[in-house]
């Protein structure tokens, strides 16, 4: 679990164009000690998760949450994007959507052409 909160704290501070240093200063520790945390090597009580959480603008949940976790991460980082990113993502959005629809259409097609 460490590890996997770790890389998930990494992806959120990534996606926020924040590096370890500015990371290390917010939460008053070394670079190496703040690596560690990334990397899974060091365990971090509640006040410091919560630290890292309103540094990076993201609730802590959101750290915990095992599995699925991309989409999340996406949508907290759609301010963080350039205009023209984040328009592309929503109509990237927008077009998975309408193919999940017609997916769902087509299987109900077959199902009714199979009967």
């Amino acid at each position: 679990m460490k590890v996997k909160l770790g890389e998930r704290i990494r992806k959120a501070r990534t996606i926020r164009g924040l590096s370890q240093q500015n990371m290390a200063d917010d939460l008053e520790l070394s670079v190496a000690s703040y690596s560690n945390i990334e990397r899974g090597i060091t365990d971090i009580n509640v006040s410091r998760l919560i630290e890292i959480s309103h540094i990076l603008k993201i609730d802590v949940s959101e750290l915990l949450k095992e599995g699925e976790d991309k989409k999340a991460l996406h949508d907290e980082a759609l301010p963080y994007l350039s205009p023209e990113i984040s328009g592309v993502y929503k109509m990237l959005e927008k077009q998975q959507s309408e193919i999940e629809s017609l997916k769902h259409i087509v299987q109900e097609l077959i199902a009714k052409n199979s009967k």
